[in-house]
């Protein structure tokens, strides 16, 4: 009974190593109010060491790591202002010509919205990344999380 009990801790704990070196990036979504009709829509990665994800800027084509890429649903009562902004430790690599740009440990990607004018309902925005995280010997394929965060 013992050695059942051993071998069942064991595989359990192998399978909870195993999932967490597949999903090395956990994320975490909120937003802030500024004003009456502006918010700022946080999304937060948490990167494990010694995984990084690129920058949405970055010069990857996908063999040498995919740029990170945000898709927000049409939501007729937002207006979306600009792009995301990184805010992170970025770093930077020139690989074979193709100059590499990267965030390891974590990074805040934050989006300004606007509920457009006369309008005062809330609303939520949703969405989703496509990012890849590598580390220095390998990337993981591209993985995409959808996102729903709500405005009050």
């Amino acid at each position: 009974m013992k050695k059942l009990l051993l071998a069942a801790a064991t595989l359990l704990t192998l399978n909870t190593a195993f999932a967490q070196l597949n999903k090395p990036v956990q994320w975490d979504f909120s937003a802030k109010r500024i004003d009456d009709r502006t918010f700022e829509v946080h999304a937060m990665a948490f990167i494990e060491h010694p995984w990084h994800i690129y920058s949405q800027t970055s010069g990857g084509n996908g063999s040498l790591g995919l740029p990170t890429t945000f898709t927000f649903k049409p939501n007729p009562i937002l207006e979306f202002v600009g792009k995301p902004k990184e805010i992170g430790k970025l770093k930077e690599e020139n690989v074979d010509g193709t100059i590499l740009k990267y965030f390891p440990g974590q990074v805040d990607f934050v989006q300004v919205v606007k509920i457009k004018d006369g309008i005062k309902a809330t609303t939520t925005v949703m969405g989703e990344i496509v990012f890849m995280a590598c580390n220095d010997g390998q990337c993981l394929p591209e993985d995409n999380t959808r996102f729903n965060v709500p405005l009050k």
